[in-house]
């Protein structure tokens, strides 16, 4: 997290533009932190010896395989995008960081990196944050929406499934954290302005 931040901060605003980072190709490095992907280093697996002796490299309290360990690399990566390109509204980058729509997709996504998707998403889009009811509701997904009444259709064809109550919960923490993650964005958008508009 702390190195995401830094990076960010070291690149604030200025996309891959950033003064001698450009032939890095950070934005896709980020992207796969993000969403996953096969790791560089090599597995684990694969710098065990049969005498137990591991690649100094590799973290021994962090299981790390041949994939990106999404856990350790997503918060840190969403932020250093979100603060990359603060205020340019690049919808490229902003599609990237949108919360998922479908409940399998939703499954593999931790809330709290639900609502710094949703914080980074609003920073790149800097322009598009209102402090409105209507701007929350945008953010939510037909899926999320309705979690805590029960009123939405996804939740009513989930409750013939035996995880209902499971699914439900995620449904409502992906919810908690969608809201939480508009109002720190309207927040930031509006600290120190004194507006009144609710």
């Amino acid at each position: 997290m702390a190195a995401g931040l830094a990076l960010g901060l070291v690149c604030l605003g200025q996309g891959n533009q950033a003064a001698g980072l450009a032939d890095l190709h950070i934005e896709n490095t980020l992207r796969k932190y993000i969403a996953g992907g096969r790791a560089d280093q090599p597995s684990a697996a694969a710098a065990m010896t049969l005498s137990n002796v591991t690649d100094p490299t590799l973290c021994c309290r962090v299981k790390e395989g041949d994939n990106v360990n999404l856990d350790v690399t997503a918060p840190g990566a969403t932020l250093a995008l979100g603060l990359m390109y603060l205020k340019t509204n690049n919808t490229t980058v902003a599609s990237r960081l949108t919360v998922p729509k479908t409940h399998f997709l939703l499954q593999y996504l931790r809330p709290d990196l639900v609502l710094l998707r949703v914080l980074a998403r609003n920073l790149v889009m800097w322009d598009q944050i209102v402090p409105t009811t209507q701007f929350v509701e945008d953010h939510m997904p037909e899926i999320v929406k309705g979690a805590y009444d029960g009123k939405s259709k996804e939740a009513n064809q989930m409750k013939d499934a035996d995880s209902f109550l499971e699914d439900l919960d995620t449904l409502r923490h992906v919810h908690a954290n969608i809201v939480a993650g508009c109002c720190m964005s309207i927040g930031l958008r509006y600290a120190g302005s004194g507006e009144s508009k609710s």
